[in-house]
């Protein structure tokens, strides 16, 4: 179970499905290479179950990766409304 995620760690979830709202969500997809500047809370959220990588297009660079949301980081996202953050600023369960 998933207790925390950051602010920008729900932000990044939410611009890979293509908003905040889960009626309006029309993606489900992030690359992002070796260095990029979200990489890291990317992992962090795999490593929640939040979010997973597929397989990059062939288009793409080899040094690319293709993160998606989970069904688990969807019912995150839905369960825990961006009102309902502890005195730390981070979203909880």
């Amino acid at each position: 179970m998933v207790e925390f995620i950051t602010d920008q760690q729900r932000k990044l979830m939410e611009h890979t499905l293509g908003g905040e709202d889960p009626g309006r969500w029309y993606r489900n997809h992030f690359m992002a290479s070796l260095g990029h500047s979200d990489l890291n809370d990317l992992r962090a959220l795999q490593e929640k179950g939040l979010v997973a990588t597929a397989r990059t297009p062939a288009f793409c660079s080899p040094d690319d990766i293709l993160f998606m949301v989970t069904d688990a980081g969807k019912a995150f996202l839905k369960e825990n409304p961006r009102s309902e953050r502890n005195d730390r600023g981070r979203f909880h369960r």
